[in-house]
């Protein structure tokens, strides 16, 4: 095993020991990107929440990353007056063909941020991920029923 697999590994087993909600409180999902993240993904690229659970996305890449909703691949996006979409800097239209559902801010090495506009989507949905500075980083958003 080479060393950036194993650092790679090593970082995924560490944020997916995080523990679990229980006895009714939300949980907080972790995203996350690792070393290289533009050739090799998102270190976690199927996320399954519940309607208001939450999503903290953290970086350890030293490029910058985003997680945003991919309007385009999905085939719809959120509503147009969300405070994220007044603004066609960062996250306007030229990157998503509409405004995304629900978005993080870019970050860039071991910082954290919450993602958001998870208020807004819809049980029984699952929606399409990505970073807006590296298209082919790409994921899916499972909400359950």
């Amino acid at each position: 095993m080479t060393k950036r697999r194993f650092l790679t590994a090593l970082l995924v087993a560490v944020v997916m020991a995080q523990p679990a909600a229980a006895g009714g409180v939300r949980a907080e999902e972790q995203a996350t990107t690792g070393p290289a993240a533009e050739y090799y993904g998102y270190l976690t690229p199927e996320i399954t929440i519940s309607k208001g659970d939450s999503i903290v996305y953290s970086n350890f890449d030293v490029v910058l990353h985003d997680f945003v909703q991919d309007v385009e691949a999905d085939g719809h996006g959120g509503k147009t007056n969300a405070p994220w979409c007044e603004d066609e800097g960062e996250h306007g239209d030229e990157h998503h063909h509409g405004c995304p559902v629900f978005w993080s801010e870019q970050i860039g090495f071991q910082e954290e941020t919450r993602v958001k506009g998870l208020g807004r989507v819809r049980p029984g949905k699952t929606y399409t991920f990505f970073c807006t500075l590296h298209h082919g980083m790409k994921g899916t958003l499972t909400v359950r029923p």
